[in-house]
């Protein structure tokens, strides 16, 4: 079974304090309940557009193979390093490729296990204010 291990997203798209503001929430009883909304539309936007929104790392496993094996994060910035169990495979041992649209795909030419990881970059924008409407 492959697996993905994003990281959170760094921040929430939006202050709290704009939250409230825009909503004309004076208080603080409601806190917890809109950052929760929040983080949920985020997500939901990532889910939707199949793209991450703010740029962070990831780790994919991924099969050893020797075809082409897309990443499913996107867009990709970086493929950082390809590793097994026993620390990293030599810039031999595979290759990398990120395509026009932003797909990460690796090929493993030589690897002793089964799986490696694929430690990358993705996401549309450094920040919430790169993010395109």
């Amino acid at each position: 079974m492959m697996a993905t291990q994003i990281a959170p997203m760094p921040d929430a798209p939006v202050n709290l304090d704009e939250v409230k503001a825009f909503l004309r929430i004076d208080d603080s009883s409601e806190d917890a309940l809109l950052a929760a909304l929040v983080r949920s539309a985020s997500e939901l936007a990532e889910a939707f557009t199949g793209q991450k929104l703010i740029a962070r790392d990831f780790v994919e496993r991924i099969a050893a193979v020797p075809t082409w094996t897309r990443l499913s994060a996107t867009p990709v910035l970086s493929i950082d390093a390809v590793e097994t169990t026993g620390g990293a495979l030599p810039v031999t041992g595979y290759e990398i490729d990120i395509d026009a649209s932003g797909d990460g795909w690796v090929r493993i030419i030589a690897a002793a296990e089964r799986h490696v990881s694929v430690q990358c970059r993705a996401g549309m924008a450094a920040d919430w204010n790169g993010i395109p409407e």
